[in-house]
């Protein structure tokens, strides 16, 4: 009869450790699937992969500079293309601009 006590104490102090070891693991899960958590392993994710971009795009650069040169010409152009009406109409708009301040305070002397 005692070792059938005995044993009862030990499946009773089995499962307090049980319980402390779930309430652990489910304690170390609700950290680490905080918003918080998530949002800085997604943010430390990216990063990461943006710097493995940039280091590639150097080291291609470095490999190949006739092809870098040519690809940074056609994003210049491109950019050029799109941006050459809004920065005519700024032009023509300061030229307006200036050529009315010029006849208003011309006359004063």
């Amino acid at each position: 009869m005692s070792d059938d006590l005995l044993s009862l104490d030990e499946a009773r102090q089995e499962a307090v450790r049980a319980r402390a070891d779930f309430r652990a693991a489910i304690d170390a899960a609700r950290d680490r699937f905080s918003p918080s958590r998530l949002r800085a392993d997604a943010s430390q994710a990216i990063s990461d992969k943006i710097d493995d971009a940039k280091s590639g795009l150097r080291r291609s650069a470095a490999d190949h500079p006739l092809i870098s040169w040519s690809a940074l010409a056609v994003a210049a152009t491109a950019v050029t293309y799109l941006v050459r009406r809004p920065a005519l109409a700024l032009l023509q708009s300061g030229k307006r601009a200036a050529c009315a301040l010029y006849k208003r305070f011309a006359g004063r002397k």
